[in-house]
């Protein structure tokens, strides 16, 4: 028999044990960060800007793939066409993997891959660059506070933890991984803008290009700042989700755009019977999308509030009331 002193000792150690590998898989006290920027990168001679081709699987099933064109990247999956991605989403997911560090080593035990989810029948991505060089990440299990994610190579056996919560990156769907844009168009290239719904009125840059003139019932000048706003916004707009059903749809509002070499773009406004939600598609993006409120009362705004006031005329110097 084990005497009780013995018995504490081994239940003293299996605590440790057990504290240690939490501590390392889950870094509580920041312990991971020290050393981890100037360690060796994961993957060796891996530049994001070679790829042509991301493919990501899901117990070995094809989950997305991502082809690389001249204006940027399509994604697709199994079941679904091309469409054009949103190339920052994608660039952002894929910088994160080329950051990963070789630096903290949890285990090389193949047993250990399943329980780590980092098995050949779980989550990973195949990266193909312009030479045909092929990356093959798995992304397992992340640390509780998802700021970490074990992961192996797939011609290796080291499973190593590396900061970021990479498998959400990639665990997405074809429409999260679209491109909701809009319109694709730069602010400063607009000429004019024509709003026709709850506020209708035409915004139109003067020959003095720092001037912009709005026209409904008579021409005003705009606030600079106002216009400003709005042009930022109509070049960040962009839709919430991609409506898959086909809802009973009554008009709202329509933007016109001209741009430089009269370049015209429109983008249509709907919103359901109720008003409770509002749906956009434009010449850019043809598909319907869910869109918020908020981001249409940005452009919508009232006329009033971007008409420049007349100065007040001076006083005459020395005159009294």
């Amino acid at each position: 028999m084990i005497d009780i002193k013995n018995k504490n000792v081994i239940l003293l150690i299996s605590c440790l044990v057990l504290l240690f590998a939490g501590l390392r898989i889950n870094d509580p006290f920041n312990w991971f960060n020290y050393g981890y920027k100037d360690a060796p990168a994961l993957l060796d001679n891996f530049i994001p800007d070679n790829l042509q081709k991301i493919t990501v699987y899901d117990e070995s099933k094809l989950k997305l793939q991502f082809s690389r064109g001249n204006d940027g990247w399509k994604v697709s999956s199994a079941a679904n066409e091309n469409h054009r991605a949103n190339n920052k989403l994608v660039s952002d997911s894929l910088k994160n993997l080329s950051e990963m560090k070789r630096f903290r080593e949890i285990t090389s035990n193949k047993e250990k891959f399943a329980e780590f989810q980092v098995s050949k029948e779980n989550f990973h991505v195949e990266l193909t660059d312009n030479a045909n060089n092929k990356f093959d990440v798995y992304l397992g299990k992340s640390g509780e506070s998802f700021s970490t994610t074990l992961v192996r190579l797939a011609e290796e056996e080291e499973v190593f933890s590396v900061k970021g919560s990479l498998k959400q990156d990639w665990n997405k769907s074809v429409d999260e991984f679209r491109d909701k844009k809009v319109f694709r168009l730069a602010s400063a290239n607009i000429l004019s803008i024509e709003l026709q719904g709850p506020e209708s009125y035409s915004l139109k840059k003067s020959p003095n290009i720092n001037t912009w003139i709005i026209s409904s019932k008579k021409d005003s000048p705009a606030k600079k700042d106002s216009v400003s706003n709005i042009l930022t916004q109509i070049e960040e707009l962009e839709g919430s989700r991609y409506e898959i059903s086909t809802p009973s749809l009554k008009p709202y509002g329509k933007i016109d755009i001209v741009l430089g070499a009269n370049v015209q773009m429109t983008a249509e406004v709907f919103q359901n019977a109720k008003g409770t939600e509002y749906y956009i598609k434009s010449t850019y993006n043809p598909d319907l999308m869910v869109i918020a409120k908020f981001k249409l009362d940005a452009i919508f705004v009232k006329e009033e509030t971007i008409i420049e006031k007349a100065a007040a005329p001076a006083t005459p110097e020395g005159s009294t009331n």
